[in-house]
């Protein structure tokens, strides 16, 4: 049986990424309001939300909103379990990969 996702908290992970991100995209406009050191943590900053959205994603609210530091920089790091193209799986490992998640039938 799948877990549940909760998506609350996905939402709120993938509306801070997105928003940093636009806040990038203002900053490559504006050439008086920029710097490779901030692109550096804007960039960090959501990916942590991304990676958070994902590690988090089957967290009860309640328990998220008690997390431990060590929680916090563990589920900020970048999954292990998630696929990317170009990623180094082969055809047959990107099959495995969507079938452990239900994404195509066996």
């Amino acid at each position: 049986m799948a877990r549940r996702i909760n998506w609350r908290i996905v939402l709120s992970n993938n509306t801070e990424a997105r928003e940093q991100l636009q806040d990038l995209g203002a900053m490559a406009v504006d050439r008086g309001y920029r710097s490779e050191g901030q692109l550096e943590v804007g960039l960090s900053h959501a990916y942590h939300h991304l990676n958070f959205a994902w590690h988090v994603r089957h967290i009860p609210t309640s328990r998220y909103a008690h997390l431990s530091d060590r929680e916090f920089n563990q589920w900020g790091r970048f999954p292990k379990d998630v696929w990317l193209p170009g990623g180094g799986l082969s055809l047959a490992g990107r099959e495995r990969w969507a079938r452990k998640r239900h994404l195509t039938s066996a």
